[in-house]
């Protein structure tokens, strides 16, 4: 069988916009993604060792150089909010551990974290609401009981 060299052409476009060639663009993404994951925990290693060494600044830095290669990263999200809150920044460490509780809905220990996030940014009924979810999913929590009676006494003599 004979083809044509227009045929040929054809093919060889095909093969590099589109067409045919979805299963090595695929490929590819495969190849990036695992790339993308490599950079991803690159940079988180490296916020943790900056975070150790007490440059939270270029931890953050460095963490959210990590989110950039995998947003949903849980490791990056934990560390980076963990960090939001040592630096009295409870308004971001909020936004990081309620995008984590989605990611890791059973995890009782992000409801803790969301829980003093939300407490720290003025939020109490929300801080109560995420560490009754952590009871849910672990009731032999002490520490979490008493933040909530302490926090509904709060909450009830119109304190913040």
């Amino acid at each position: 069988m004979k083809i044509s060299v227009g045929i040929i052409a054809s093919l060889c476009a095909m093969l590099l916009f589109g067409g045919v060639a979805t299963s090595s663009i695929a490929e590819s993404k495969k190849s990036l993604s695992k790339q993308a994951k490599e950079k991803c925990i690159e940079h988180q290693e490296k916020g943790s060792k900056l975070d150790d060494e007490g440059d939270t600044a270029g931890a953050v830095a460095e963490y959210k150089k990590s989110l950039e290669y995998d947003s949903d990263d849980p490791n990056t999200l934990f560390n980076i909010g963990i960090v939001y809150l040592k630096i009295n920044q409870p308004s971001e460490a909020e936004k990081v551990f309620a995008r984590l509780s989605k990611i890791l809905p059973n995890d009782s220990e992000v409801f803790n974290l969301l829980g003093i996030a939300h407490s720290g940014a003025g939020n109490k009924p929300e801080a109560i609401k995420a560490w009754e979810r952590s009871l849910s999913l672990n009731p032999d929590q002490q520490k979490v009981k008493d933040m909530i009676t302490e926090i509904k006494s709060v909450v009830a003599g119109g304190t913040k």
